[in-house]
């Protein structure tokens, strides 16, 4: 299959026909990682995957948990 590249604005833009999309489970705001492999471009989808979301949490980017910390104002738990 040919697409072909259009400018937009200062970049360079490719359109993915709507059977492709589907295909590939993409829709308006979906995440992609573009890779060069061997002189191609390659396109793969993200997928969001829970376990994997979870694992990326840890002690310094996570928030309190509820009861964790003093109340600040007249919260009463």
């Amino acid at each position: 299959m040919f697409l072909n590249i259009d400018k937009w604005g200062n970049s360079l833009g490719i359109r993915l026909p709507a059977h492709l999309a589907k295909e590939l489970e993409l829709r308006q705001g979906s995440t992609i990682d573009v890779i060069i492999e061997d002189g191609h471009l390659a396109i793969y989808p993200v997928k969001n995957d829970l376990q994997a979301m979870l694992d990326q949490i840890s002690d310094g980017n996570r928030h309190a948990l509820l009861f964790e910390e003093p109340p600040v104002g007249k919260e009463i738990w």
